[in-house]
C-alpha cells in the first residue's frame, strides 16, 4: 500500500490516471472547487493473464496439425485401396488398411473438433477480461480546521449517538 504526495492543483476539471506495471490502469475525472481537498483511495487489480489464451492456441493448432496429417493418412489408405480395386485385385473386408483408415478419419474429426474448441476459448481468453476493474474512490474531508463530536442522544423514548460538525 503507497501514498503518493499532496499535490496542489488549481480549482477546475482534471483527470486522473494511475498505472502501475502488471496492474488495471484506473482513470477518473474529478471537478476541484475552490479551497477544496480531496483525498483518494486507488484500488488496483491485477491484469489480466494471457497464458491461457496462450496455452489455447498452442493446442488448438497443435490439434489442428494432427488432424491434417491423421486425414491424409486416412486418405492415403482409401486411395490405396481404390487402386487396388481399379487395378483388379481384390479387397477383403479384413484387410488392416480399412479399420486403420477408419481410425485416422475418426481421429482426425475428433482432432478437428479438439481444434475448434480450443481455439474459440483462446479467442475468448484474448479480448474477454472478467477480472474486475482498477477504482478510483473519493474519499470524504473535511475542510481544515473543521471539528466533529460525537455525542450520546437521550431521549424520552430511548438512548443514541449524535454527530455535530463545527467548522
Amino acid at each position: 500500500m503507497g501514498r503518493a504526495p499532496r499535490v496542489k492543483v488549481p480549482a477546475g476539471s482534471h483527470r486522473i490516471s494511475v498505472h502501475k506495471k502488471g496492474r488495471k490502469t484506473v482513470e477518473k475525472k474529478i471537478q476541484i472547487n475552490v479551497g477544496e481537498q480531496k483525498t483518494f483511495d486507488v484500488t488496483m487489480q491485477k491484469a489480466p493473464s494471457r497464458s491461457g489464451a496462450i496455452s489455447g492456441y498452442v493446442l488448438g493448432f497443435a490439434s489442428l496439425a494432427g488432424a491434417v496429417w491423421a486425414g491424409g493418412k486416412s486418405k492415403k489408405l482409401q486411395e490405396d485401396i481404390q487402386a487396388d480395386l481399379d487395378a483388379g485385385v481384390p479387397v477383403f473386408s479384413n484387410d488392416t488398411r480399412i479399420r486403420d483408415g477408419k481410425i485416422y478419419a475418426i481421429g482426425a474429426n475428433v482432432l478437428y473438433g479438439i481444434s475448434a474448441l480450443s481455439l474459440t476459448i483462446a479467442l475468448y481468453r484474448t479480448f474477454i477480461d472478467t477480472t474486475p476493474d482498477s477504482r478510483i474512490r473519493v474519499r470524504e474531508t473535511l475542510p481544515e480546521g473543521a471539528v466533529v463530536h460525537w455525542e450520546p442522544l437521550l431521549l424520552p423514548g430511548g438512548a443514541g449517538l449524535g454527530v455535530t460538525f463545527h467548522f
